[in-house]
């Protein structure tokens, strides 16, 4: 009989294991975009302060060789979970946001399902996203100044 409770409780250890790496395949549609050049590249945050320190916990780039016009369309696979999206026009392929003397981005960025007008930097509240589900779609609008 312990054999059997063993061989269960093991059992529902790794499903639940599994469960908690679930990742789902999601359409990334990023529109606005400026040229060419360059590669798209995201952020996943699942907390504002590393939000605030600017370290994901998971970080994708995405090649605009598909790009039409102005729109770029992706699917890739990310974990299931809360958390919020970020993406960096990087122009020039440095894996970093470039800045104006006076602070001012150069490159563009877009926030998951969220765009973000003012000046100042968002709160990551304002562009989280709940992943629970294959084939949703994320939707992100460049801004440049």
């Amino acid at each position: 009989m312990k054999p059997i409770f063993t061989t269960l409780f093991l059992l529902l250890i790794a499903s639940e294991i599994l469960a908690q790496n679930k990742e789902y395949s999601v359409h990334i549609h990023c529109s606005h975009i400026r040229n060419h050049k360059g590669t798209i590249r995201l952020g996943f945050f699942k907390s504002e302060e590393d939000f605030e320190k600017e370290k994901p916990f998971k970080r994708m780039a995405i090649s605009k060789e598909s790009m039409t016009q102005k729109d770029l369309d992706a699917t890739i696979n990310v974990p299931e979970g809360t958390y919020g999206i970020s993406a960096l026009d990087d122009e020039n392929d440095n894996v970093k946001m470039d800045y104006t003397l006076i602070g001012i981005p150069k490159e563009g960025f877009a926030l998951s399902n969220y765009y973000h007008t003012g000046f100042s930097k968002p709160k990551l509240a304002q562009f989280l996203i709940v992943v629970n589900k294959n084939n949703m779609t994320i939707h992100l609008k460049m801004r440049y100044f």
